[in-house]
């Protein structure tokens, strides 16, 4: 089964309009972010566990701010760890498996250091029925070093297309697949652009096929049409759909 992410900031169309389409076209599954500030039209996040709930759309995966994402290597404040944890609770309330998070971000962050290491594996080791999915971005120095902590519920979320556009993409899979628990899946032609899988110069069926073969990884599309395009309700629909047929088996 493959899920997507909701296209919240490209349609005037509501939360259960956009998770309606979802369903209909075929997706069993839907992830979203779980920060208010990534809503408006007086949505919440709450609006789309809730009603995901009620139409039996798996909610797959749930992606925290990835704004604050360099806080974790400061340990002048507890700002990322605090918020994380916020996260988590929601996350254990509502049994969403997968919290993804960014270690990193830019071209040259901050390195995490060892003490930051232990105060995510003190966090981690509180809430052992979520995983912390740490997502590969443009530098992933930070996301090696918590991966090597080999703690059962911190894993990594497997983006094809950051991947493609800033490193391998094979040799990244390959290197980690044993930590992969759940994907974000879209294509580019060399920069991060989020195209649907039809729509890039990624080879990405062989990729997609290995991660549907990893025991309980949540593959999940995050493609989008354009940061500026607003979409009527059957540009959107189309849009939905044909992210379906890339997948579709």
């Amino acid at each position: 089964m493959f899920g997507i992410y909701d296209i919240n900031t490209n349609t005037a169309l509501g939360f259960k309009q956009r998770l309606d389409i979802y369903k209909k076209t075929g997706f069993g599954g839907v992830a979203f972010f779980i920060d208010d500030n990534y809503y408006d039209k007086g949505e919440s996040f709450l609006n789309l566990i809730d009603y995901s709930h009620e139409i039996g759309l798996k909610i797959m995966q749930v992606h925290a701010d990835y704004k604050i994402s360099n806080l974790i290597c400061d340990e002048s404040t507890n700002e990322y760890f605090d918020y994380l944890e916020s996260r988590l609770k929601i996350c254990e309330k509502f049994k969403i498996k997968n919290l993804v998070v960014h270690a990193s971000k830019g071209d040259n962050p901050p390195v995490i250091s060892s003490a930051q290491l232990e105060k995510l594996r003190k966090l981690a080791n509180k809430y052992p029925n979520v995983n912390l999915c740490y997502e590969n971005v443009r530098a992933n120095e930070n996301l090696e070093k918590i991966l090597m902590l080999n703690i059962k519920n911190i894993g990594m979320c497997y983006d094809l297309g950051h991947a493609h556009a800033y490193s391998d993409e094979n040799k990244l899979f390959e290197n980690n697949k044993k930590y992969i628990l759940c994907s974000h899946l879209h294509n580019n032609y060399g920069k991060d652009t989020h195209n649907l899988l039809s729509d890039g110069e990624i080879k990405w069926k062989e990729i997609v096929n290995k991660l549907t073969k990893i025991k309980g990884c949540e593959n999940c599309l995050e493609v989008f049409p354009g940061h500026d395009k607003i979409l009527s309700e059957n540009e959107f629909v189309n849009f939905v759909e044909r992210a379906y047929k890339d997948i579709e088996v």
